[in-house]
């Protein structure tokens, strides 16, 4: 996989050394890759390029792209100010228009995640529900709206001590992945734990089953 990635970016520097606009678009690709294998040593790099790529450009859009996932990235390395300053910088030039409803809720996504790193409830639930209401007006089908947005507004429940409305979320979002074969993933088992975690003080008879459901048998021989 880290050959194909490397391979990649390659490419977006050979093939479109003259557009800077898809080129920064395919850098900050390949950094999600690296992102979602815990590569941010590879990633960070890449969407500082595209970032400094895209800056030259005047389409907002293609600035988002690649500020979003790297105020991400700043978060996790434990530069909250940073990383707060760049999400603000993206979205104050990103238009509320439905053009950019797509690209506006991803960075929200990213916003959102700001709450695994800060425990902080409200703008993890603010974020989230911004994010899904704005894909709610779009015929474009997303795993954002059906899985990613829905994850961090139960997480943000949980951490408000709202568990009612967690459990609810986690419920339909386990819905949404077992229509999308995706009830066996490590997506499935984050929100399994997650969900786990709703009810762990308190109602532990609750929380054991769901915890169970991530052991996935051994292969008979």
């Amino acid at each position: 996989v880290s050959d194909l990635l490397e391979q990649g970016e390659r490419l977006a520097d050979k093939q479109f050394a003259d557009n800077a606009a898809l080129q920064a678009e395919m850098l900050a690709g390949v950094a999600e890759h690296y992102m979602a294998a815990e590569r941010w040593d590879k990633a960070v790099p890449l969407l500082e390029r595209a970032a400094a790529i895209a800056g030259r450009q005047s389409d907002p859009a293609v600035r988002a792209r690649a500020l979003c996932p790297l105020a991400m990235m700043q978060m996790a390395q434990g530069q909250p100010k940073t990383a707060e300053a760049t999400m603000r910088s993206a979205l104050a030039d990103l238009p509320d228009e439905p053009q950019q409803a797509l690209q506006r809720a991803q960075c929200l996504i990213h916003a959102s995640s700001f709450g695994f790193f800060t425990n902080q409830a409200e703008p993890t639930i603010r974020d989230a529900a911004a994010a899904i209401e704005l894909l709610e007006r779009t015929s474009i089908p997303t795993t954002l709206k059906d899985i990613d947005g829905p994850a961090l507004l139960a997480y943000g429940y949980y951490l408000a001590r709202r568990n009612r409305e967690a459990d609810e979320v986690y419920e339909r979002l386990m819905v949404s992945l077992q229509r999308l074969g995706r009830e066996r993933t490590a997506t499935a088992a984050s929100v399994l734990n997650n969900w786990g975690l709703v009810h762990y003080q308190g109602q532990i008879i609750k929380s054991e089953p769901l915890s169970s459901i991530l052991v996935v048998p051994a292969p008979s021989m």
